[in-house]
């Protein structure tokens, strides 16, 4: 027999994200497909200017693959690590009701943007494959791995930053900046091991770097080990969602200004 009071907080976390994706589609799919097709585009128009660039894929015989096998765990991670933040941002007066608290309004908006993440991930490998783009990893449970450990990271990521942001409402644009810098030094367009070691050695800290190796594992043999550290990554997004629930917690009972 179902617990009543987590009946009534799964009706909660139900009810709070189809009111998400109403308000933030418009109950339209045009508006959902739009949604999806940011990041493609994002990733598309990328990944062309690498190819017309002529810049020759480090390893591999394929450019296109090469860097896509960059961008795709990359914004697996760095889409919903911010887009989470929006969920409190967008519905914040819900909190005025007795059952619905700030994890509720978190939590809601990261599994929105994790079906979100996923239906990105199907259709910019079908839109690869549909360009004679051979997307087939050399290691599937690999490249799955990696992929789940880069929602992880997003999720552990964006519970810290929706916490940040609901004290620091400038953090949504800041995180943005960070996450450019995190791109120039994730390795999406250089081979992290051509590195000098003295500048290897604190790039590997980069856990979006890690996720990008981890998935690029996947598809060349041998790939990633000066800098592959699969354990960092789920430490790390262990410990970041330990801190970005705690810091919920203590500051639960706070208004922000």
């Amino acid at each position: 027999m179902k617990d009543p009071a987590t009946a009534v907080q799964l009706r909660v976390l139900g009810a709070l994200l189809l009111r998400d994706v109403k308000t933030r589609f418009g109950g339209k799919a045009a508006n959902y497909l739009i949604a999806i097709g940011w990041p493609l585009v994002h990733m598309a128009v990328l990944l062309t200017i690498y190819t017309f660039m002529g810049r020759s894929a480090p390893v591999g015989n394929s450019t296109p693959l090469f860097f896509a096998t960059g961008l795709l765990p990359y914004m697996t991670f760095q889409y919903p690590s911010r887009q989470m933040m929006l969920g409190p941002m967008m519905n914040g007066p819900l909190l005025s009701f007795p059952v619905v608290n700030f994890m509720d309004l978190v939590l809601a908006r990261a599994i929105l943007e994790f079906i979100t993440a996923c239906a990105v991930i199907l259709l910019f490998a079908f839109i690869l494959f549909s360009f004679g783009v051979d997307i087939t990893p050399r290691y599937p449970a690999e490249a799955v791995s990696a992929l789940a450990a880069a929602l992880f990271l997003a999720l552990s990521v964006g519970v810290v930053n929706t916490v940040i942001n609901r004290f620091l409402k400038i953090w949504f644009i800041a995180y943005i900046l960070v996450m450019i810098l995190l791109y120039i030094a994730s390795g999406i367009v250089f081979l992290p091991e051509a590195v000098p070691e003295k500048y290897r050695d604190i790039l590997v800290w980069n856990p979006g770097l890690q996720v990008v190796e981890w998935f690029r594992s996947a598809y060349y043999e041998g790939y990633g080990k000066l800098t592959l550290d699969k354990t960092y990554v789920i430490v790390f997004s262990l410990v970041a969602l330990a801190i970005g629930l705690t810091a919920e917690r203590l500051t639960r009972r706070i208004n922000p200004a």
